[in-house]
């Protein structure tokens, strides 16, 4: 009896030290902000009947463009920074922080894809309110296609960046991967794994070998942002989702019948989701156009910021033209 009361009660004590570490973990990364320009705003969006606030920023004049970041487990609309605030010049544009995400609420829900497919397809009707291009990256660029081909009245145009969905996080997880996520999402030990997942050094890995091919892209401001937004109350429930494979999105069967302009573009040395994976969207739908970044990985909109934003303009004034030719010919 004494032995078994020793380990309840070391048990016990371990138990509540990893609580106390992951609420002093949370407490230390402070509030989190938006270095994005523009306006604050919260879209109040409601989901099999409950409310969530969607923050947002939007700047600019023009037709709209919506910007979608990837889903990671330190993801949020600062990923889409260069795009913003490049096409916010001529441009109305709106930045989203997806559901568990940056500034939007974090709720600790069981998430899946269709949530995201339509927040975003419900973000355009309510809030945009007219058809607007969409620039998406990683898995929230199958959303993005997804949403084009429901609803082709609201979409324009498509900038797809690293998509996924024909052959990475396309099919149903398997029972280990779903454990995964499980494990994840327990109160106690789900966060302190978390905490380990979203430490500062494995950050750092992170970024330098698996999404940026210059390394010195990496600096301490970034991690410092990267561990703030991983670091919130709520930050591991839509990050467990993704690495259970509940987020996992095929567009097998969408893809091919998009009837509206793609754009796909891919950085040379991206490792995630490699280049060679452009071969399968080009394939499956010869009409999109691709343009492979060198000196890129993950975020070519980010480490090219330039040229992405000389391709983004041309595809977003072609379209325009195009859409202007059919007003006249009605």
């Amino acid at each position: 009896m004494r032995r078994l009361t020793t380990v309840l009660a070391l048990a016990g004590g371990a138990v509540a030290g990893l609580g106390a570490l992951n609420t002093w973990l949370s407490w230390r990364a402070g509030p989190l902000e938006s270095s994005l320009p523009g306006q604050s705003r919260f879209y109040h969006w409601i989901r099999n009947g409950e409310l969530y606030n969607i923050f947002y920023k939007v700047n600019g004049d023009g037709s709209p463009v919506v910007l979608v970041h990837g889903i990671n487990a330190a993801a949020s609309s600062e990923e889409m920074r260069a795009p913003f605030t490049g096409l916010s010049q001529s441009h109305r544009v709106y930045a989203i922080d997806l559901l568990g995400f940056g500034l939007s609420d974090r709720p600790g829900r069981a998430y899946t894809a269709s949530d995201y497919v339509d927040l975003i397809d419900d973000f355009l009707r309510d809030v945009v309110q007219q058809p607007a291009a969409i620039i998406a990256s990683s898995l929230s660029a199958a959303y993005a296609i997804a949403v084009a081909a429901h609803a082709p009245e609201r979409v324009t145009a498509l900038i797809l960046i690293c998509p996924t969905g024909l052959q990475r996080l396309a099919d149903p997880p398997q029972t280990r991967q779903r454990l995964v996520g499980q494990v994840l999402r327990l109160p106690v030990l789900g966060s302190a794994l978390f905490n380990l997942l979203v430490a500062r050094p494995m950050l750092r890995y992170f970024l330098v070998e698996r999404t940026y091919a210059d390394p010195g892209r990496v600096t301490e401001k970034l991690l410092d942002a990267y561990s703030c937004t991983s670091h919130q109350d709520g930050a591991r429930y839509a990050p467990a989702a993704f690495l259970g494979g509940a987020l996992n999105l095929s567009v097998r069967e969408t893809y091919p019948s998009l009837a509206q302009p793609v754009q796909i573009v891919w950085g040379r040395e991206a490792k995630v989701t490699p280049v060679s994976d452009a071969n399968l969207f080009i394939r499956a739908r010869p009409a999109s156009r691709l343009k492979v970044f060198d000196r890129a990985g993950l975020l070519p909109h980010d480490e090219c910021a330039d040229e992405f934003l000389e391709l983004a303009r041309l595809v977003l004034s072609e379209q325009s033209g195009m859409r202007n030719q059919e007003s006249d010919e009605m």
